[in-house]
């Protein structure tokens, strides 16, 4: 037999079977994307403003800060980013997991309803709003809850289409819940998240902050608990960063220009954990007394010192 023809037929062999792999492949990896962060499909077929935030773990729950949009307009702040949630047992709710919510919202992506059901969802709760030393509101935390995923026991009848958009209606069985779904909890398609790794952004400080307070906690139940996360009203622009060590403090005296702490008492440490330009998430290594809103906290002075 030729060479020449016989490898001739061995490329084509090789370049027909990897073709082949290509569209068996396709599908798989289509699959594997489903659910993952999807901002062009969030939009489309829900209608929802996607979020990006930095998941910090707690405990046996995961919280995220979601800072105050002040420099968007007010249209766009009506953007919704997750929905509203109803219980499916209009008379009562028995249970935090494998009982069945509803969530409704309108799209005029033709398709919206097979993709619906393909996707994992969230349950969020949002926790109040913390506000500066001055009364202005930052932000607020949310806490992850409860999954959920389409729930094939419940049938629902869907709304006739009006138009160009139309009414649809999901029901979602609650899974892996860690407290009991209510009423005021948000849903978020998994598509809609984008968790990202925190990261350590650089800020030009012009000055170096060596005293802060406690704005507010993410969860005020468990106030000053180990590992809870709070917020401190210094940031990136005063100085803060990553790998410092900041104490929480008594403070025993002031002076009086400027009111330094000027002699403290260390009661517990805290570490910084996201720093935003003018205030730092923190996590709550240890404290012996109750941690709250004015709580004073001193960053040390090198890393081994204690105030």
């Amino acid at each position: 037999m030729n060479l020449s023809i016989f490898f001739t037929l061995a490329r084509r062999i090789c370049a027909y079977g990897c073709v082949a792999w290509l569209f068996w492949c396709m599908p798989q990896a289509q699959a594997q994307t489903v659910g993952k962060f999807n901002a062009d499909a969030c939009q489309a077929v829900y209608q929802l403003a996607p979020s990006e935030v930095q998941l910090h773990d707690n405990a046996s729950s995961q919280w995220w800060f979601v800072p105050y949009p002040s420099s968007l307009n007010q249209s766009e702040r009506a953007v919704p980013n997750s929905f509203e949630l109803r219980f499916a047992n209009a008379e009562k709710f028995l249970d935090a997991s494998n009982d069945t919510v509803l969530i409704r919202w309108h799209s005029k992506f033709g398709d919206a309803l097979r993709w619906a059901s393909t996707q994992p969802y969230l349950i969020v709760r949002n926790g109040s709003l913390v506000r500066d030393m001055n009364g202005n509101i930052i932000g607020s935390f949310s806490h992850l809850i409860a999954k959920a995923r389409w729930d094939t026991r419940v049938l629902v009848e869907q709304t006739d289409t009006d138009g160009s958009e139309q009414l649809l209606i999901a029901p979602l069985r609650v899974e892996h819940a860690v407290s009991e779904v209510d009423k005021d909890d948000r849903v978020i398609p998994r598509i809609c998240l984008n968790a990202i790794t925190p990261t350590n952004q650089t800020f030009n400080n012009t000055v170096s902050a060596t005293q802060s307070q406690i704005l507010g906690l993410a969860d005020t139940h468990s106030m000053g608990a180990q590992s809870h996360l709070a917020m401190m009203d210094k940031g990136g622009m005063e100085g803060v960063a990553k790998n410092q060590t900041w104490f929480l403090v008594d403070a025993l005296s002031k002076e009086k220009i400027g009111n330094p702490l000027s002699v403290i008492r260390a009661r517990g440490q805290v570490e910084i954990v996201q720093v935003f330009e003018h205030y730092s998430l923190i996590r709550i290594e240890h404290s012996e007394r109750e941690v709250m809103r004015g709580t004073y906290l001193k960053r040390a002075t090198t890393t081994s010192s204690r105030p």
